[in-house]
């Protein structure tokens, strides 16, 4: 599980050639990083009224479930009385424990799989999964986990995405070829980037009550039209297998995309679900 979100990341092996749908070791990761630092901002003005349906307390304790390096962990930890941290690529652990440190908090981070946690039944008064449920072969075993973890009474916030939602305009020759391309991409790696329109049915089998569900634009108006593109096209960029999409056709859509920064006329969509809910 590895931040992204989106911020978040994935929770377990699902490709033949052992790779994940979201897998630092095979991307560039200062690019990745960069992206995630771009993301962060737009994600915690998003998130702030979900979190705030949480009634986060000082004597909360809350697993940031797939935390990545820890980018929106800090001001979740700050709310509540203990913040323990869950993902399943090393160096992410590595990078979201110095945060803690460095940031003072009474926080832990430990490396392991959504779908099998090392905690007892009940252990948390809330769990959050920020853009992590789009990378798992299967959202629906992360979820029950969740549940299982959950105090009776306590709370879910889950974010995450999905591309039926997308739009560019104008749309640059190819976009579609290159939608297409990462989201066959993501899907052999045992993502799904539709997984949106999933999520209510999953968080109610899991056996979660109350559940809210709300969609939430993010524009290129509201965001800056580079950073928009950033965020909706830079994992895009990094997931597309050379045989479904050559490197050199990507680069010329993205440049296509990029171009339209100068367009007085472009328009970016994106759509963050989010869903709250009560064990």
């Amino acid at each position: 599980m590895s931040g992204s979100h989106e911020d978040g990341s994935p929770v377990a092996a699902g490709a033949p050639e052992q790779r994940r749908s979201y897998d630092l070791d095979a991307m560039d990761r200062d690019a990745e990083h960069r992206r995630l630092a771009v993301q962060v901002k737009a994600a915690a003005e998003l998130e702030r009224p979900h979190l705030a349906r949480l009634h986060l307390s000082p004597l909360d304790t809350v697993l940031d479930l797939g935390c990545g390096p820890g980018f929106l962990s800090v001001p979740l930890g700050r709310r509540c009385g203990r913040l323990v941290g869950v993902d399943i690529d090393p160096e992410m652990v590595r990078q979201a424990s110095a945060r803690f440190r460095d940031a003072g908090l009474d926080a832990e981070v430990v490396e392991g799989s959504g779908d099998d946690l090392p905690f007892v039944d009940g252990s948390f008064d809330v769990v959050v999964l920020r853009f992590v449920l789009q990378h798992v072969p299967d959202p629906a075993a992360v979820v029950a986990e969740a549940f299982r973890v959950l105090r009776p009474g306590g709370r879910l916030l889950v974010c995450d995405t999905d591309d039926g939602g997308f739009m560019l305009h104008p749309a640059p020759p190819g976009l579609d070829r290159l939608l297409a391309a990462a989201m066959a991409s993501q899907a052999a790696l045992g993502g799904n980037r539709t997984v949106g329109r999933a999520l209510p049915g999953i968080v109610r089998t899991a056996g979660f009550q109350r559940v809210r569900v709300e969609v939430q634009p993010a524009t290129s108006d509201d965001l800056g039209f580079v950073p928009f593109l950033d965020i909706a096209l830079g994992f895009k960029r990094q997931i597309v297998h050379p045989e479904r999409m050559s490197r050199h056709d990507v680069q010329q859509v993205l440049e296509a995309c990029y171009a339209l920064e100068r367009d007085p006329h472009a328009f970016g969509l994106a759509l963050a679900w989010f869903l709250t809910a009560w064990k």
